[in-house]
């Protein structure tokens, strides 16, 4: 599972079983062109100063802060953590989903 510093806005790989406590965010999504996705952020600090142009940007960066100030310092959004582009992880995501909202510490709507 990938979830992103919510102080960095960087990404890290975790293990299932080894997961710090984190929030998720549950959310209605804008147009495609809107919405940051996995490509955004895949890079960490080189990610495209395009996407801060997003309205999606903004959701991320508050959801981030929002987790921040409630002590969760990992959190997920499917929007960004999912490459979309891959298949088998798209699938793999979509029958893991219940799981992950169940795991979260807390959800943001």
């Amino acid at each position: 599972m990938r979830l992103i510093n919510s102080e960095s806005l960087k990404l890290k790989e975790f293990a299932d079983g080894i997961l710090p406590p984190y929030s998720i965010l549950s959310h209605l999504w804008g147009d495609e062109a809107d919405e940051c996705c996995f490509q955004d952020f895949a890079h960490g600090e080189e990610h495209s100063k395009d996407i801060e142009s997003k309205p999606g940007y903004a959701k991320i960066v508050n959801f981030c802060r929002v987790s921040r100030e409630n002590g969760f310092y990992w959190a997920w959004a499917d929007t960004v953590y999912i490459n979309k582009s891959d298949y088998d992880e798209l699938n793999t995501a979509i029958n893991s989903m219940f799981a992950w909202y169940e795991r979260s510490e807390v959800c943001y709507a």
